[in-house]
């Protein structure tokens, strides 16, 4: 145990005693701040977000074209709901502007967190805002119909990793899965589709059943990721009301983990506690929970070797550091294998991960490259070798950052690099990051996060169609690339701004009394 500080005695805290934590955490809040008028800001954000998910939840089936199935929900979607019977071109923009209302709202629950409204207020807004969508199908995604879809082909004989749910025939519970994965093997870990086996087998697969069962797994994802992603902020110094706020009460969260039932949240539910342990010194226990969110999707890997890099860095030897890098990824990596083993699909999903790269969506950044050198014929083969081999060099760069940014941070800007060096791009994959830099990351990291949250908001319709194909290509191609290199340029930009106002003050003479170390009084 160390012993008490006594009056006047120098303080050295060493990189050990620091664990996973980064040099510098600085408090996220700031004094002086006007703290008044958070309640009627919240109240005025739950107003307008109930408005505008009650208005998806009555009209947004009306443009779910996963829905032209009779029986797909417990009530049928009929424009003629609508006030005033708004349909084609003009319910589009009135989705639009449902989802703008709620952004809206969303900021002004973000000004509120800052003027000092509290987490459980901030969950109450939230909780209020999911009420209609937990009422309404599945909106913005028809993914949840091919959940259900792959368990009930599973309980006919089909190998998921070498059939699409349509080898199963004409069966209730295939009629709601979209044309391009009825006819393709899926790419999901073996122990999530063990999840979805058991659902079908427990309720006779029927397909309202569980679906319903879908949507509670993923409300409880959501609830506990209130929880970790709060405790992940204390633990890197970030304020928690304004973590809760970005990685929980997120219109992109919601409509994807809440209405759209995806899988991601489920992971995140598993890879935040586990960053959450590794950074309280625990990261074999944080190595395998992780390793147990690679089971419901393979991403979460990349969080189990972030784990591993930053044990080692933390030891003396280099025989040290080799045994830690083995023994966290062995822990993490053992725990999927395990997992993988238990669910007895064997390990025919290695040749289908690539499986949803076959749709050439603008939203990748690699497609959107491939399309704009060469439209008529787009080498997307080559461009995405390139891409992500790209990526993993980012990767790798950011792997030694670790002692300056932290564990959390680290991951959190790789699951990023990931989303954008990918094959493919959905709005639910910056999950992945929005909900770890959302703890861990700095301001401006976090403000990145906000803004990339709003724009892949309006990204989809309800029907789970991109918004940029209504563009056409090669134009939404290039307004993607626009974008990213207005953003990279950006960063670049901060950076050397940075860096010159770095170099600039380690060139100024500092006094004498500011180099000293910090001296602790009681």
């Amino acid at each position: 145990m160390r012993r008490p500080l006594q009056n006047q005695e120098l303080v050295v805290i060493t990189q050990a005693d620091r664990g996973s934590r980064p040099d510098t955490a600085p408090p996220d809040d700031r004094t002086g701040r006007d703290r008044t008028g958070a309640p009627v800001l919240l109240l005025a954000a739950a107003v307008l977000g109930t408005a505008a998910t009650g208005y998806l939840a009555m009209a947004g089936p009306s443009l779910g074209s996963h829905l032209a199935a009779p029986d797909l929900w417990f009530y049928e979607p009929a424009p003629r709901l609508l006030a005033a019977g708004v349909v084609g071109d003009r319910a589009e923009v009135a989705n639009f502007v449902a989802l703008g209302v709620w952004a809206v709202g969303w900021l002004l629950a973000g000004l509120a967190a800052r003027r000092g409204g509290s987490v459980r207020a901030l969950l109450l807004v939230g909780v209020v805002w999911v009420v209609p969508l937990l009422l309404a199908p599945p909106l913005f995604s028809p993914d949840a119909y091919a959940y259900t879809a792959i368990g009930a082909a599973i309980q006919h004989g089909v190998d998921p990793y070498v059939s699409g749910p349509g080898a199963a025939g004409d069966i209730p519970a295939v009629r709601g899965v979209e044309p391009f994965w009825r006819n393709s093997p899926t790419p999901y870990s073996p122990p999530f589709l063990a999840l979805l086996a058991g659902l079908s087998k427990l309720f006779s697969e029927d397909l309202l059943s569980v679906l319903v069962a879908l949507r509670v797994l993923s409300v409880a994802a959501w609830a506990s990721l209130a929880f970790s992603v709060g405790r992940l902020a204390e633990r890197w110094g970030v304020d928690s009301r304004r973590a809760v706020w970005l990685g929980v009460v997120n219109p992109l969260v919601l409509v994807n983990a809440v209405s759209g039932n995806h899988n991601d949240v489920l992971m995140m539910a598993l890879v935040v506690p586990g960053l959450l342990l590794a950074s309280a010194n625990h990261p074999l226990w944080g190595a395998a929970l992780c390793g147990i969110g690679a089971g419901v999707k393979v991403t979460a890997l990349a969080a189990v070797l972030v784990i591993g890099v930053d044990l080692a860095r933390r030891q003396t030897g280099r025989r040290d550091r080799l045994r830690a890098l083995v023994l966290a990824g062995g822990v993490g990596t053992g725990a999927f294998v395990l997992l993988s083993q238990i669910a007895g699909y064997g390990w025919g999903w290695l040749g289908t991960l690539l499986a949803p790269g076959r749709a050439i969506d603008p939203m990748a950044p690699a497609n959107a490259l491939a399309v704009v050198l060469h439209e008529a014929d787009p080498p997307v083969g080559t461009v995405r070798l390139v891409v992500s081999a790209a990526g993993a060099v980012v990767c790798l760069l950011l792997l030694t950052r670790l002692p300056a940014w932290g564990l959390a941070r680290v991951a959190g800007w790789v699951l990023l690099v990931l989303m954008a060096a990918g094959p493919v791009l959905w709005p639910w994959y910056a999950l992945w990051p929005v909900v770890v830099l959302a703890a861990a990351g700095r301001p401006r990291e976090r403000l990145l996060v906000a803004v990339l949250s709003v724009a892949l908001l309006f990204a989809t319709l309800p029907g789970g169609q991109p918004t940029l194909s209504e563009l056409g290509r090669p134009l939404a191609d290039q307004l993607v690339l626009g974008t990213l290199i207005a953003v990279l340029l950006g960063c670049a930009a901060r950076y050397l701004v940075a860096s010159r106002r770095s170099r600039r003050w380690t060139s100024t003479p500092m006094p004498e009394s500011a180099t000293q170390p910090r001296v602790a009084t009681t």
